[in-house]
């Protein structure tokens, strides 16, 4: 009977060697297959997973079936009763990978808490939640691509984002009076991250108010990962209709960058050739081969303790470089949409305007392109008959880096500074 016992385990344990790896392979195999992919719920337009996860997920595949064939190897040794086959080797991997279980279980659980920490401070989550990235949708009109949902609030980060009826942020415009300015710009113009009353639209329009008795208003045309084109609609758009005494167009540097390759646009939005600055520079509409690029950025956006952690890079440092040479084309492109501002402007018999605004990175002692780019700009808007002004000094010199929240956005105090910018510009 002993001789018996012995055969059969003898043959469990070759069945094991056999079964485990064939069984470690399939499922290697199925997070590796395209086919699996697309029916486990990972692919096609009713997936849970946003279009960036999924991204990330497909060109991690081949490092997730790694995984999963060594965590299930590791898991056979681990469980199996120690028999003939190196039992005093079996023992010891026991052990050890107790201790690498416990150590790997202490630091998920200090970074969780640290995450659930600042998260907590931070007073709401840490990425664009589906409500924020549903506040955008496809536009009728094809050079918007993508506007606001008129009517809606979202609240994001602790900061409640209220759209009015016209599609942007801030409270109804009102029917009586004049427009006394329109703002008109980009994220920077939206206020992202600052609460409304923080921003610099909102104190401009309590400052015109309480100088002019309550009838002149402010109207903020701002949505986040617009650039110069969507902008110069906006002009296009609103300059008759609103007919304001001035016209300040907010000029972010990235507003040259590749529309299309924006983290604000849905997959299936795509604009027009005339809205890419440099199309030979465009970025490809899927990326391959690029699959830590996107986890870093599904981690900037979702884990307030990665962006806390990993040091900041030195974004758009492309479109510094291409707005440095005046003969790009880029500034060939922004040349002419300048003009297109400018006309509509004279048309709605309003002064247009131009600021300016720098990165933070660009105020560091000693930055190569802390002024060329933004007196190219400068120099472009006043060619094409817009009044330019470059904020870069103003900023070094009443804050510099704090009044960033990042690389372009203002925090609460840059929004102060650059309010007291724009009152030297509302005529009396």
């Amino acid at each position: 009977m002993a001789g018996t016992g012995d055969s059969d385990g003898r043959t469990r344990e070759v069945l094991l060697r056999i079964l485990v790896p064939v069984a470690c392979a399939a499922g290697g195999w199925a997070l590796w297959s395209p086919w699996v992919f697309e029916r486990i719920g990972f692919g096609g337009p009713d997936a849970a997973l946003s279009p960036e996860t999924r991204e990330a997920v497909w060109e991690l595949r081949p490092w997730i079936a790694l995984g999963v064939l060594a965590l299930a190897w590791w898991v056979w040794l681990a469980v199996r009763p120690p028999g003939a086959w190196a039992p005093v080797r079996i023992a010891r991997f026991r052990r050890g990978s107790l201790r690498a279980v416990l150590t790997l279980a202490g630091c998920a659980a200090a970074l969780g808490l640290g995450e659930g920490a600042l998260r907590r401070a931070a007073s709401g989550p840490p990425g664009d939640s589906p409500g924020w990235l549903a506040r955008h949708r496809r536009s009728e009109n094809p050079a918007l691509a993508y506007e606001m949902v008129p009517g809606t609030a979202v609240r994001k980060d602790g900061v409640l984002y209220e759209i009015n009826r016209n599609g942007f942020r801030g409270p109804e415009w009102p029917q009586a009076g004049e427009c006394a300015v329109m703002l008109v710009g980009d994220s920077v113009v939206f206020g992202d991250g600052v609460p409304w009353t923080e921003t610099f639209a909102a104190r401009l329009d309590r400052w015109i108010r309480k100088r002019r008795g309550g009838r002149d208003w402010v109207a903020a045309l701002g949505v986040g990962g617009y650039g110069s084109y969507q902008e110069r609609e906006l002009v296009r758009l609103f300059a008759g209709r609103l007919r304001p005494a001035l016209t300040v167009i907010v000029f972010c540097l990235n507003d040259v960058d590749d529309p299309n390759a924006h983290v604000h646009v849905p997959d299936e939005i795509r604009f027009p050739a005339e809205a890419v600055p440099n199309p030979s520079a465009a970025r490809p509409e899927r990326p391959t081969g690029d699959a830590w690029r996107l986890v870093h950025q599904i981690l900037l956006r979702r884990s307030v303790l990665y962006r806390r952690l990993v040091p900041s890079s030195l974004p758009w440092a492309h479109c510094l470089a291409s707005l440095s040479d005046p003969a790009s084309p880029e500034q060939i492109w922004l040349a002419k949409q300048f003009r297109c501002m400018a006309e509509a402007c004279r048309a709605a018999e309003s002064d247009p305007r131009l600021i300016v605004l720098p990165f933070r990175y660009q105020l560091r002692p000693g930055y190569a392109l802390a002024r060329l780019p933004q007196q190219q700009v400068v120099r472009c808007a006043r060619d094409a008959g817009i009044e330019a002004v470059d904020l870069t000094e103003f900023f070094a010199a009443r804050g510099g880096s704090e009044l960033f929240a990042d690389a372009c956005h203002l925090s609460a105090k840059g929004h102060q500074v650059l309010f007291e910018a724009l009152c030297r510009l509302v005529p009396e």
